[in-house]
């Protein structure tokens, strides 16, 4: 997520640059094999000069979409550049990277090593076509492999657990809303996950709640693009500390007019932050996680006790039914 001053930019995992890492660095391992370079050291920093070039292309391309986009505000032209401005960097940055392999030295054939005596009849089966092939460089290509095939192996391996919608006290007063056409096909695609949005009135606070369980993270968004979907503006978006144990993200919306916050929970972990969740999953594949998001009518405090108390009845209710879901 990107905050600007007129607006946010989300940067979704297709366009984060994941895949070119991993496709350049498997051209990189196979323009080695081919050209029969030595693993050493000066391979290691070509490796890491390339992973910096792809890295440096694709912030360069996001770069230019953003300012297209929300600075010159021309959306049509930024869709028409996504594209070549990808393929270029991409070109540019194993262009460069191969460049620097030449500057790393070939390793000899044991073939290349014969004696006068033993070249006087060389024979079919004698003579290898093939490139040498260094066993340091299949362990690297049998690692760039199952690297780029733990999602598609985890997202086989794991069983969809049944998850009841998330029943929230009485003292809250939550009346239900429909979902939006564009929620209600965001959803669509992950029929594992159960989606709630909620009308609520607690003493002095009111608002309305989305809750989203599921056990993928994909089922998962960001609310500030709900938020600006929805016309409002994003001005500020920060982490803060409601409890000693309950990290959130906090937001400023309509010129501070209005105020929002959102967490991700299992049971008793509670996280701000998507990369978190991301990696729990790789820990605890099956685990359930709740995305609690609420906007509030009027604008509030993070400091305030009403919102406090409100925020850590809604946490002590979900961390409840999971246990109990769970047991």
């Amino acid at each position: 997520i990107i905050v600007l001053e007129n607006g946010i930019a989300h940067v979704d995992l297709p366009c984060s640059g994941l895949k070119s890492l991993w496709v350049g660095t498997l051209l990189l391992l196979v323009a080695t094999w081919l050209e029969r370079r030595q693993i050493g050291m000066r391979w290691l920093l070509v490796g890491a000069a390339n992973l910096g070039f792809l890295i440096y292309a694709n912030i360069m391309r996001v770069l230019v979409l953003v300012l297209v986009t929300y600075v010159l505000r021309q959306r049509d032209l930024a869709e028409v550049l996504h594209l070549p401005l990808g393929v270029l960097g991409f070109v540019g940055a194993c262009g460069l990277t191969w460049l620097l392999l030449q500057r790393v030295p070939k390793s000899q054939p044991k073939s290349l090593e014969l004696g006068v005596e033993d070249y006087t009849s060389p024979t079919p089966s004698a003579i290898n076509l093939t490139p040498h092939f260094p066993q340091q460089l299949i362990a690297l290509l049998l690692a760039v492999a199952l690297l780029g095939g733990l999602p598609q192996l985890h997202q086989v391996q794991k069983a969809a657990a049944a998850i009841a919608p998330i029943q929230l006290p009485g003292q809250i007063a939550p009346d239900r809303l429909p979902l939006t056409p564009a929620e209600q096909r965001f959803f669509s695609s992950y029929p594992d996950a159960v989606p709630q949005k909620l009308r609520f009135t607690s003493g002095n606070l009111s608002g309305s709640m989305l809750l989203v369980s599921g056990n993928s993270w994909q089922a998962f968004h960001s609310p500030e693009l709900c938020y600006a979907g929805n016309g409002l503006r994003v001005d500020q978006m920060k982490s803060e500390q409601l409890t000693a144990t309950m990290p959130v993200r906090w937001l400023s919306l309509e010129k501070g007019q209005l105020s929002a916050v959102y967490w991700f929970q299992s049971g008793q972990q509670v996280t701000d932050d998507f990369l978190s969740r991301l990696w729990s999953e790789m820990k605890h594949p099956n685990q359930t996680w709740v995305m609690v998001s609420v906007l509030f009518d009027r604008p509030q405090q993070p400091n305030s006790q009403q919102v406090q108390t409100f925020a850590k009845t809604i946490r002590e209710t979900i961390a409840h039914q999971l246990t109990s879901t769970k047991g």
